[in-house]
């Protein structure tokens, strides 16, 4: 597996995985394109999380991803550091951004920089688990095939 995910990145899997545009787009650009479309109404969701029973937290977030691999999303790179031989998870919060902060820091993930952001911060840990009152979609590998609650 290289990168699980929930937020955000759950509904921009279910508007690629039900349009056409990868033909004419390519991956990166498919992606690009669905990620712009669902930030215009994109609400963020409060999440309850648990790293290794040590980190918690009880936020809104935009996004939180579970990587093993650096890259997802047609070329987005999520967790920089990540190492598939490492036996652990980089997990990236991505906190409560508006959808301007967002975009404006859109090109620092494709370039693995958006750290410098105090909004997302990085965890290391071998277990993540997490539930919501809200519906949070969920993305397994650019697929959305549920929602939370979910442990990776």
């Amino acid at each position: 597996m290289n990168i699980a995910s929930f937020g955000m990145s759950g509904d921009v899997d279910q508007k690629v995985n039900q349009s056409s545009m990868g033909q004419w787009l390519g991956g990166t650009g498919t992606f690009f394109l669905a990620t712009l479309q669902t930030l215009a109404g994109y609400q963020n969701k409060r999440v309850k999380y648990s790293i290794d029973d040590r980190i918690s937290g009880d936020e809104k977030i935009r996004m939180i991803a579970a990587a093993n691999g650096q890259y997802a999303g047609g070329g987005m790179r999520f967790a920089p550091q990540a190492r598939i031989d490492d036996g652990l998870l980089d997990i990236v919060v991505m906190g409560d951004l508006s959808a301007a902060e967002v975009l404006l820091n859109t090109p620092r993930v494709y370039q693995g920089t958006h750290f410098e952001s105090d909004k997302v911060n990085l965890y290391h840990g071998k277990k993540l688990t997490a539930t919501s009152e809200d519906e949070v979609l969920l993305d397994i590998d650019g697929e959305a095939p549920g929602k939370l609650p979910a442990s990776f």
